[in-house]
């Protein structure tokens, strides 16, 4: 059960350092370069799950991810959506980001997770690399 916890607290305290750091980072390097940047943090968190084969390994792939790439997205997302929108329209594209976490959203959500488990599925049945 701890092992539980650690997985599912540990992105937030991996991430939050970072979304605090997260505006300056943006600001220096470019908001469209940090949203690459975490895009593939995401790929990496995929293929690290598929690859992983004990639990530190996850853990570490996890902890990536969390860093690299969920806290910086929030924040170059949003600081993205001040820089396009004007002040006196801001609540609404701040509003629209979340969509689809809403429970309207949540079948496509789960579809999206069978498939990533049938793919992880795939990947463990395949021989292992010599």
């Amino acid at each position: 059960m701890a092992s539980v916890g650690l997985i599912i607290g540990l992105p937030i305290l991996a991430g939050l350092p970072v979304q605090v750091a997260g505006g300056a980072i943006a600001d220096r390097f470019g908001r469209k370069v940090v949203l690459i940047v975490a895009v593939y943090a995401g790929i990496v968190l995929f293929e690290g799950l598929a690859l992983a084969q004990q639990l530190w390994q996850v853990v570490a792939v996890i902890a990536f991810e969390a860093v690299f790439g969920w806290a910086l997205f929030l924040t170059a997302n949003n600081a993205m959506l001040a820089d396009f929108t004007p002040p006196a329209r801001r609540s609404e594209p701040t509003a629209s980001a979340g969509w689809p976490t809403t429970p309207a959203w949540w079948p496509a959500r789960f579809s999206l997770r069978s498939c990533w488990g049938a793919g992880l599925a795939i990947a463990r049945s395949l021989p292992a690399a010599a």
